[in-house]
């Protein structure tokens, strides 16, 4: 584990470091001047006009908070969750089997989606690394911390939602109907539905096509 969070760092730097320096686009803007505007006194929906959840923008004002409002303090948060989304890979993946979580990392790290949203924040890997704590507490019994994290998710992109229901369905069937058949389908059903679900409601919708000025 001490090794692969090593080496991971090591591969992550240059990654970071392109990503802070990196074109931001006119959404990332919009969250940015929103975030600094909470730090001014204003308050989001009534004086800001926000199509999006609160824990979408509060993070921003946190780390504007923190640090000064810049596009760097802004992109440290996709940077920041979507290493944790790795690790969190990397630990589902050895829950399954040996030297499987360092291949789903590996996947992950290479694959062009995580490039695109792990430097540019729409939200997507702060959403993705909550889904993936409930998906890693309930894997290993936690309900109480998965049913929190999931919920949790729902605040930062609403369509987060598929997964918190999944989530339920598949509680509320081990608990009522653990030992028969129908609740093996479901919970079954469920789990699979996960990887089906995730990526195509969190990770869609936002074109990078224009540069703010």
């Amino acid at each position: 584990m001490k090794r692969f969070l090593a080496i991971l760092v090591l591969v992550y730097i240059p990654i970071a470091c392109f990503g802070i320096q990196s074109q931001y686009y006119n959404d990332e803007d919009f969250y940015f001047q929103m975030g600094k505007a909470i730090l001014d006194g204003h308050s989001l929906y009534s004086d800001l006009f926000c199509a999006h959840m609160p824990l979408m923008i509060y993070p921003i004002s946190f780390l504007f908070l923190i640090f000064e409002p810049s596009i760097t303090a802004g992109k440290l948060l996709p940077l920041m969750s979507s290493f944790f989304v790795l690790i969190l890979v990397y630990l589902i993946g050895e829950g399954y089997e040996e030297k499987v979580g360092i291949l789903a990392s590996f996947l992950l790290l290479i694959s062009p989606g995580f490039h695109l949203y792990s430097h540019n924040f729409y939200g997507v890997f702060l959403c993705s690394a909550l889904i993936m704590s409930s998906f890693y507490f309930y894997l290993r019994g936690n309900v109480f911390l998965s049913g929190i994290s999931a919920f949790l998710s729902i605040f930062v992109r609403l369509n987060a939602l598929p997964w918190f229901i999944l989530l339920l369905l598949s509680s509320l069937s081990s608990r009522e109907n653990a030992g028969t058949i129908g609740g093996k389908i479901v919970r079954g059903l469920c789990v699979h539905l996960i990887g089906v679900v995730h990526y195509p409601f969190i990770g869609t919708g936002y074109p990078l096509s224009e540069k703010t000025k």
